[in-house]
């Protein structure tokens, strides 16, 4: 993909940590992806079938009795209408939700046939046969299959690269809750990446305007992006400000609403409900429930409903045909784009609401925004433009973005930015909470501890001394507005690690919170604090030169941990356990999914290997200068093989098929061979040079093996000598050293000879080699050459292991004979030390002691040490040295 200039220069390549980062925009129907390493500045994630979008979710299919396939992409649409229930697709409106939710109705309007069950933690499972996959599992596998492309493209731009990727930025609505967060989190932690941040799609879109656009210094632009995309309808209201040349643009959210329910899915569903009226009309006998009750029935319906409504964003009308529906009945019809604007007439004033409230939420009027930048496939619906030019007219649209690929982007740099992985052009993104997160104890006592507007990547500290009551265990819980979703628990038995007679103060409890910059609250830790007595602080080196001699009061306080027990509800995250298990899983099926795509590449290329090699027999030329008895058995075994893999592949193993492959090849490498080798003379003296070089070889190896043989004999005697084990030695030889192919050796040998003698009973008559066919005689010929080169090959190698293995046992005698001269050494010390001692103490203790004291002793010791014929050093230390050489 060619990218704008500008969004190339946000990048520069020179790397803080070596590795590429995945961004992904997280669709309701399509998933888009971009990546980023080294030497790849910015490349878009291409589907299986090379489309820049790819079906979000997948279809899983029983494949026997215990095995199941995974099927990505497009090619789930074509499953869509025959397993629907196999279908596992627009799945992002179910994470962090539970079956009770009214999303779930909602859901099932569109895919009756799924099986949707309620999970241990409260959220939803899909169960397909005998097996449930939570939400966070299925998307999991999807962010894997994203991941794989991506390497793939890092492998192709980048050969010999970072083609591992570890690191994701994904995006998420800003409306989305803390356990939807939590459930994105997971699914990428089952993948095996670490999550950069959770970008909201807003503040995504907002980064790529950004580095296309010029900003005019201190001058502020105020900018609504509209973002109309599958599932939901957002607008954010972002200002955009240069103060200078050299700091970063600053990016702040000012204004945010939201419409969870409108978008693609609900014109979708809107024309599924026009084509389904139609079909009841000309088909009165079929009650509504046969037909909603009908799985395949529906899934044909909103199938040939997405394709007509794209159709009519382009037309005035939509030929709807869709093959046996129900009971064998073909329905075809027609839409027009003034019967969808009808049906869908009364959410108008959805369509400009998100756009109202945003400005409400900023304090702006329509004067003070620059413009309304369209993001989302969803505003190209004729009905939405015409709605929203009148509100805003003309001047105010800007289409300058890639309203499907913006969000993507602006993702993958705010990753890159956030992460300092590579070094990028800098914004400050201020982007502000839609949400109260408060604390609210067991006394129903509440603490605001961001309130809404608050910037995301803060701490606060709060005070929560009044809650807290000694020796009682205090529960409180955190909430996301009104929704409850964390609870901690102070135990009863909690005691201040000082002792509080120390203090000059009253013991206070303060709870310190977290908001991340992907928008999860959380409280990091709880600290007892008091103030103990100050102490003087004496002035710096600096100050006393100034002349400030003041000592100064420094606060001291004794601080306590305070331990606290954490729960979620209702809806919890997945455990540390679930976590693994479903890790487990996931790696499970990738194994199975590779043996299978293993199998496939080889059952194709074995057809490919046998239908080239039938071609190539079929050859004029290969047949009349072939050698015919190879030709016809390779002709046979092409025939057994096509057959084989008619009716017996099924349950194929890949070496099986290896060896298929590799039989075929030997074949044609054979004939391929004898017709290059047709002007070589099989005659007399070409087997005469080959039995000489036979003898040669025959000759040479014999040497080596008596040669070899008398080096082991002698070598083992030396071991004898000093007493070594020779066979215990030979035990702690190195890999390289114990491996001596001296039974490959003899077996090579044995033939080699064998073919000598075969070839001198050939040369013993004339007559002999007259009468054998040239393709007898190139057989032989081959046989022959293709031995000798075998025990050429084995004979240089078992000299090379041997020469190993004697340098390593030199070296055991060699350590041998080194640590006994070392003890030989230490004896000598010793007892040259001993000598020392028995100086005259008599005539010591007489003269008493004198300044040279130490003189006598130093000359005692030296007296004792030539003596006894102690070495020089720098002689020893020559003898030690070449020891270790």
């Amino acid at each position: 993909m060619r990218l704008p200039h500008s969004v190339l220069l946000a990048i520069a390549f020179f790397t803080v940590a070596y590795g590429a980062i995945l961004g992904i925009d997280l669709g309701q129907d399509f998933t888009k992806a971009a990546v980023v390493a080294p030497g790849v500045p910015f490349e878009i994630v291409m589907s299986a079938d090379s489309k820049r979008k790819d079906v979000s979710g997948l279809a899983i299919k029983k494949l026997g009795k215990d095995e199941i396939e995974r099927i990505y992409g497009s090619a789930t649409n074509s499953l869509f209408t025959r397993f629907p229930k196999n279908c596992l697709l627009n799945f992002k409106a179910l994470l962090g939700k539970s079956t009770e939710d009214p999303v779930v109705t909602h859901y099932l309007t569109s895919h009756p046939s799924v099986d949707l069950v309620p999970s241990k933690r409260d959220t939803i499972e899909f169960k397909i046969d005998d097996n449930t996959y939570p939400v966070e599992e299925v998307l999991a596998m999807n962010l894997q299959n994203i991941a794989d492309r991506a390497s793939l493209i890092l492998k192709e731009k980048a050969p010999g690269g970072y083609s591992q990727i570890n690191d994701i930025a994904v995006t998420v609505p800003g409306f989305f809750t803390e356990s939807q967060r939590n459930a994105i989190q997971d699914a990428a932690t089952l993948s095996g990446f670490k999550t950069i941040a959770l970008v909201d799609d807003g503040v995504a879109i907002a980064t790529n305007f950004a580095t296309n656009r010029d900003f005019t210094v201190g001058k502020k632009e105020s900018h609504i992006i509209y973002d109309m995309g599958a599932g939901s309808t957002k607008a954010t209201l972002v200002s955009f400000l240069k103060l200078n040349e050299t700091q970063p643009l600053q990016i702040v959210v000012e204004g945010y609403s939201y419409d969870e329910a409108l978008g693609g899915t609900f014109f979708t569903n809107s024309v599924a409900e026009l084509i389904k009226n139609k079909f009841l009309e000309s088909y009165s006998k079929i009650r509504s429930d046969i037909l909603n009750s009908n799985s395949r029935a529906i899934a044909k319906i909103y199938q040939s409903a997405e394709k007509a409504k794209l159709v009519l964003s382009a037309n005035n009308e939509a030929h709807i045909s869709i093959e046996s529906i129900i009971d064998d009945i073909d329905f075809k019809s027609k839409i027009t784009r003034e019967e969808f604007e009808e049906i869908i007439s009364d959410s108008a004033p959805r369509i400009s609401a998100p756009i109202i409230h945003a400005l409400q939420d900023a304090d702006l009027n329509l004067e003070d925004i620059s413009s309304v930048i369209y993001a989302g496939g969803s505003t190209r619906v004729p009905f939405v433009q015409q709605h929203l030019l009148s509100l805003l007219g003309e001047e105010l649209i800007s289409k300058t973005i890639n309203a499907d690929e913006a969000a993507v982007l602006g993702t993958t740099l705010r990753g890159v930015q956030i992460s300092k992985m590579f070094k990028a052009k800098e914004f400050n993104v201020t982007n502000n909470s839609i949400y109260n997160y408060r604390t609210i104890f067991d006394d129903d006592t509440e603490h605001l501890v961001f309130p809404r507007g608050s910037s995301y990547g803060i701490q606060q500290e709060i005070d929560i001394t009044d809650n807290f009551v000694p020796g009682k265990a205090i529960g409180f819980d955190l909430a996301e507005d009104n929704r409850r979703f964390l609870q901690h628990i102070i135990p009863q038995d909690y005691k201040h690690s000082f002792n509080e007679s120390n203090c000059v103060s009253d013991v206070k409890i303060f709870a310190n919170f977290d908001l991340s910059e992907s928008r999860l609250f959380k409280l990091e830790a709880i600290e007892a604090r008091c103030e103990l007595q100050s102490a003087e602080k004496e002035k710096g080196f600096l100050d006393k030169l100034k002349g400030d001699t003041k000592t100064e009061i420094a606060p001291r306080y004794a601080r306590s941990k305070v331990p606290f027990k954490t729960d979620y509800f209702p809806k919890r995250p997945l455990g540390n356990v679930a976590i693994q298990d479903l890790k487990y899983h996931i790696q499970q099926l990738n194994a199975k999914d590779l043996q299978r795509k293993q199998l496939s590449e080889k059952l194709n290329e074995l057809e490919a290997t046998l239908y080239s090699a039938r071609n190539y027999i079929e050859d004029d030329e290969v047949n009349t200068h072939g050698p015919s008895s190879v030709i016809e058995s390779l002709q046979k075994s092409i025939t057994e093989n096509l057959e084989w893999l008619d009716y017996e592949s099924e349950n194929a193993k890949v070496k099986e098929i290896k060896q298929k492959i590799e039989s075929i090849k030997t074949y044609r490498k054979q004939i391929e061979k004898y017709i290059k080798q047709s002007s070589i003379p099989l005659d007399e003296e070409e087997f005469k040079n080959i039995h000489e070089s036979l003898s040669q070889s025959l000759e040479s190896s014999e040497t080596t093996l008596n040669s070899l043989a008398q080096e082991s004999l002698d070598i083992s005697e030396k071991f004898s000598q000093i007493g070594l084990d020779y066979a215990k030695e030979l035990t702690k030889l190195t890999k390289v050293a114990q491996s001596l192919p001296k039974k490959e050796f003899e077996e090579a040998n044995e033939k080699v000879s064998s073919i000598f003698k075969e070839i001198e009973k050939l040369l013993s008559n004339s007559k002999n080699i007259k009468s054998k066919s040239r393709e007898e005689l190139f057989e032989l010929r081959e046989k022959a050459l293709t031995n000798l080169e075998v025990l050429t090959k084995i004979e240089k190698q078992f000299k090379l292991t041997h020469s190993q293995r004697l340098k390593e046992l030199n070296g055991a005698i060699v350590r041998f004979y080194k640590a006994q001269k070392r003890a030989e050494q230490k004896a000598k010390e010793e007892e040259a030390k001993k000598k020392a001692a028995k100086i005259d103490t008599d005539a010591i203790e007489q003269e008493g002691f004198h300044d040279n004291d130490d003189d006598i002793f130093e000359d005692a010791f030296e007296d004792a040490s030539e003596g006894d014929g102690i070495e020089d050093e720098s002689k020893f230390s020559k003898n030690k040295d070449h020891d270790e050489l």
